[in-house]
């Protein structure tokens, strides 16, 4: 948050009575709020999360990231972490971590490693990160794998305890997509 800049704090008491005195600070006054702005954003550059839309386009252009074109400044942000989280070594407990700082608890990874395939069934929750999570996995799993991201849903073990009269309240979409206690 940019501080208020006021240089007459800094005139002598001596002059400070003098009328050109006052216009000379009076102007200058907001250069050095101009300044003192753009001395913030760029120390908020050097963090991500803190960033403004001309920085994070600037990360984008360094990482190489096209922006999709209705993304918000903090899906935008996301990507960039994403990507900066790429590095290797890859391994089974990296990608699991990984899903973890992205979409929480709210994920399965199951693989089959006589049929080479690699799923990853993301919880409701994590399904707003889609396609990050996506694009992370195809850069972590080698290519020969198989890859599938689908949708968690709610199973017969989460609804079994409950009689049918007290699920005749929701709907089928609600059923199947929504976490019940």
């Amino acid at each position: 948050m940019s501080r208020t800049v006021d240089l007459t704090k800094f005139v002598p008491s001596s002059i400070k009575d003098f009328r050109e005195i006052n216009y000379i600070v009076s102007a200058e006054n907001p250069e050095f709020q101009l300044c003192n702005s753009i001395k913030e954003a760029i120390a908020n550059a050097g963090f991500i999360e803190y960033a403004d839309a001309t920085f994070i386009s600037r990360y984008e252009n360094m990482i190489g990231i096209k922006p999709y074109p209705n993304a918000s400044l903090d899906e935008r942000r996301f990507d960039i972490i994403v990507k900066y989280n790429e590095t290797p070594p890859f391994t089974m407990n990296v990608l699991k971590e990984k899903l973890k700082m992205l979409c929480g608890d709210d994920f399965i990874v199951i693989y089959i490693p006589e049929e080479y395939a690699l799923t990853v069934a993301l919880g409701v929750n994590g399904m707003s990160r889609y396609n990050a999570v996506e694009k992370m996995v195809k850069n972590i799993v080698p290519s020969n794998l198989v890859v599938t991201i689908s949708e968690m849903y709610n199973r017969h073990s989460v609804l079994h305890q409950f009689t049918h009269e007290e699920l005749e309240e929701y709907t089928h979409y609600q059923l199947r997509n929504e976490v019940f206690e």
